[in-house]
């Protein structure tokens, strides 16, 4: 790795220790059911493996072909990004690893990275959109009108009416695949990795409270992708929690019950993050050490 893609690391692991303690996220809160506990973990750790094979899809729809392992390698090491002002850096920081190992264009990759972050948006809305239509919320209608005119943006092949000679069909030629039907490719596994975080979360919320209802998996969903839309607050810290609790209390839970699981909740993820960074760290030593060999094998 690049020194100043190891100064991001550094940086980044700095930005989530301080938002951890100054928020007081590291209190372990009291576990009714180790069974559920493990169920929990198990799918949410499922849910960043299928991250990061939505990322691989998107870019092997923008012809840019990446491996599984590279795929969890950029998504591990730059997912303390979002921690940092500004919170693109997790953004940044995946599309700067591919363009380093593929020696691409960061700007053509940086922007289907963006799209990712669209597409991820859209799907958690859609599927986070049971909770206002389960409670009749009037905001139902609202998001699913910027989900269709969202999904029509960037289906639609928008991008053959730029001219062939302008600065960005130049720089995002690649991108031209991504719109139409090749984005379908991908948008599976977006929905996948919603699903299984949402599952975890209903059994996260049944290890903590003794009652437990189906509804909670979108909250969860629904709840995170509020909290990624807070675009300025880092890793949407105090976002996600509010929303949860607020749904939560909606779903029945008490103010206590409802703050413990939704406090609780981001040093259960975090768990899931450290999982992705930790898988990433290995994966970029491996294979920076197999490089190492080659080249002295071929020297010798």
């Amino acid at each position: 790795m690049k020194f100043f893609f190891k100064l991001f690391i550094y940086i980044s692991l700095v930005y989530l220790i301080f938002h951890l303690y100054q928020n007081n996220y590291l209190i372990i809160p009291e576990v009714q059911s180790f069974v559920l506990l493990v169920f929990s973990i198990f799918f949410m750790l499922i849910g960043f493996l299928l991250n990061a094979k939505a990322w691989q899809c998107l870019l092997k729809a923008s012809n840019k072909e990446v491996t599984y392992s590279e795929s969890i390698s950029s998504i591990g090491l730059s997912i303390f990004g979002k921690y940092m002002p500004g919170k693109f850096w997790v953004i940044v920081g995946r599309a700067a690893y591919v363009a380093e190992k593929k020696g691409d264009s960061i700007f053509r990759i940086t922007t289907i990275s963006f799209l990712g972050q669209g597409i991820a948006i859209t799907t958690g809305i859609i599927l986070g959109n049971i909770v206002l239509w389960y409670y009749m919320i009037s905001w139902f209608w609202v998001l699913f009108f910027i989900e269709i005119l969202f999904l029509i943006f960037i289906l639609c092949p928008f991008s053959k009416l730029l001219p062939e000679k302008s600065y960005f069909y130049k720089k995002g030629g690649s991108i031209i695949l991504l719109l139409g039907p090749h984005l379908f490719r991908a948008i599976p596994w977006f929905l996948l990795f919603w699903i299984s975080w949402g599952i975890g979360f209903y059994g996260f919320v049944g290890a903590l409270s003794i009652t437990n209802t189906w509804i909670v998996a979108p909250i969860f969903i629904l709840s995170s992708t509020l909290g990624i839309l807070a675009f300025f607050v880092p890793g949407g810290i105090g976002v996600r929690e509010g929303f949860l609790s607020f749904f939560l209390i909606k779903c029945g839970y008490s103010l206590e019950i409802a703050t413990t699981i939704a406090v609780g909740s981001r040093l259960w993820f975090l768990l899931g993050e450290i999982f992705v960074f930790i898988c990433g760290l290995i994966i970029s030593n491996v294979q920076g050490f197999s490089k190492k060999n080659k080249k002295s094998y071929s020297e010798n």
